[in-house]
């Protein structure tokens, strides 16, 4: 009888969650579109939606968004980032390499980048590389997000598959919705 207490109250909280990202996608879609049609606000949050849209498992979407504003900046390291993000969560890591590898040019010591990038060599095939930069993202000791620590404890073990993290925790919504 406790577990189906603690199951229904995972449920409420995981729905909570995904309604309010729900939310934030309308906000965000709305504020999108201004930016579009106004060249003068100057920013455009196509980013921001990659990342809910992967929040709630709409991969499709998220890699649209995060193209468009790929398009928009090429060059910028966090687009790069969002892109290999969404190609490792489709589980196309070969097409996130890349744009991790672009993401990473500046030799940003940022825990996440390190993170998602030592993931995604590791999941492409090179360990070594994925160990490395692992260690580095660890040595800062950093609050990373739990989905992504988890991630990376897993890459640790000889876990098989790993493609389902969506990844955004650290994003935009508050630790205790997700």
């Amino acid at each position: 009888m406790l577990f189906l207490v603690l199951l229904s109250m995972f449920i409420k909280q995981n729905k909570k969650g995904d309604d309010i990202t729900k939310k934030v996608i309308e906000e965000l879609t709305r504020d999108s579109e201004a930016g579009n049609n106004d060249q003068s606000i100057g920013h455009y949050a196509d980013r921001e939606l990659a990342y809910a849209h992967l929040k709630v498992n709409n991969i499709d979407k998220a890699l649209a968004h995060a193209m468009l504003e790929y398009n928009r900046r090429p060059n910028n390291i966090d687009v790069n980032e969002t892109v290999a993000w969404v190609y490792y969560t489709k589980g196309e890591y070969s097409k996130a390499l890349p744009y991790i590898k672009s993401a990473l040019k500046t030799h940003s010591k940022n825990p996440v980048l390190l993170t998602r990038a030592g993931l995604i060599f590791y999941k492409a095939g090179d360990k070594q590389l994925a160990k490395s930069t692992l260690q580095e993202a660890s040595s800062a000791n950093a609050y990373i997000g739990n989905t992504l620590k988890q991630e990376k404890l897993n890459v640790r073990k000889p876990v098989h598959d790993l493609h389902n993290v969506l990844c955004f925790d650290h994003y935009f919504l508050p630790q205790n919705l997700l």
